[in-house]
């Protein structure tokens, strides 16, 4: 949400760049979106290992498993 002082300081630039500044908001929520979708898959990720005790054979067969994926 914007506030009414942004709204009024937008409204005030000309049209070619209000559709700049347009852009680039809705650019950073898309970013922010996708970004947070990655964040999430990642903590799941890591509550799947956490508190256990691995070998380095064994993070090394996750890692092959998740580069050939």
């Amino acid at each position: 949400m914007v506030a009414a002082n942004l709204m009024e300081e937008i409204n005030a630039l000309q049209p070619e760049e209000q559709t700049i500044v347009v852009s680039l908001v809705r650019s950073f929520a898309i970013r922010n979106d996708r970004r947070t979708e990655a964040q999430k898959r990642f903590e799941e990720e890591c509550r799947l290992y956490e508190g256990r005790e691995m070998t380095m054979e064994e993070i090394d067969s996750i890692i092959h498993e998740a580069s050939e994926a």
